[in-house]
């Protein structure tokens, strides 16, 4: 693909963007969805793994945003950072794996804001699963 239809490219698909963030009410998102997309465009021109982490918290972010205070999502933005973080370490493994630690906490609370967030019978519904999965873990563990 030529730099010109590079080009044409990148300014149709923000143009498009822009007419999301209009319809939606809020543009908060798309400047940190552009700021991740330079941030992202260098990390992987250089290589440098903190432009990779502040790149895919930026993203997280960024959708988060889009999915709890616009869309009304509680726990989406929780959810988006943790997942971004788990990425970071799915893109380039480091020793500690302290992104999947960090990652996997944020979407638990996200989860858990979202549960709770939805009332008393999703309370209910999730604490019998959880609860299930662990009878069920402790027979199959028994045999």
């Amino acid at each position: 693909m030529s730099v010109l239809a590079r080009l044409l490219f990148a300014i149709a698909v923000f143009a498009a963007l822009v007419l999301l963030a209009l319809s939606v009410g809020s543009g908060a998102w798309l400047w940190l969805l552009t700021a991740a997309t330079v941030v992202l465009y260098l990390y992987g021109r250089t290589g440098a793994y903190p432009l990779l982490v502040v790149g895919a918290l930026l993203a997280g972010a960024a959708l988060g945003i889009l999915l709890e205070a616009t869309l009304r999502w509680s726990g989406a933005f929780l959810v988006s950072l943790g997942t971004a973080a788990v990425t970071v370490e799915a893109i380039e493994e480091r020793p500690g794996h302290w992104p999947v630690a960090v990652g996997l906490a944020f979407v638990g609370l996200g989860v858990l804001v979202g549960i709770v967030d939805a009332g008393p019978g999703a309370v209910l519904l999730a604490s019998l699963l959880v609860g299930g999965a662990v009878v069920w873990r402790l027979l199959a563990r028994g045999r």
